[in-house]
């Protein structure tokens, strides 16, 4: 789905900007064993997708296939502007997931954390919607 986003935009694989929110393995908590985050950005690295950064208020930091990545201290609507992809990989509950959704390009909710997001909705991918 990563990949198929990025393809939609004037930007290639290895200079797309890819934003993780959440690596825990769930909702408000920091145990990442088992967490589908690390995986997906296990793939992305594997996909040559190399800027890939993340922000999880609990999890400071991670190893992925030897490289190691660092949260974002906090998350700002100009940081994920940056971005051409935001995926959401844990529905943590301190997410503000409209302010998320309004300043994105393109979100991918692997969660269905935008269920309840009023407003636009066309930036917003839900995981296994068949688009």
């Amino acid at each position: 789905m990563i990949e198929r986003e990025i393809a939609k935009q004037p930007v290639t694989l290895k200079n797309a900007k890819v934003l993780l929110l959440g690596m825990a393995f769930k909702k408000d908590v920091d145990d990442l064993r088992h967490s589908p985050a690390l995986k997906v950005a296990e793939l992305c690295i594997e996909d040559e997708i190399h800027n890939i950064s993340y922000f999880d208020p609990f999890i400071p930091s991670v190893d992925v296939h030897g490289k190691i990545l660092t949260s974002r201290k906090t998350l700002t609507p100009a940081y994920i502007k940056k971005h051409d992809v935001v995926v959401i990989t844990t529905d943590h509950s301190s997410f503000d997931i409209d302010m998320i959704v309004k300043n994105a390009k393109v979100v991918i909710d692997t969660r269905n954390a935008t269920r309840d997001v009023r407003g636009p909705r066309k930036n917003i991918v839900l995981l296994g919607d068949g688009k």
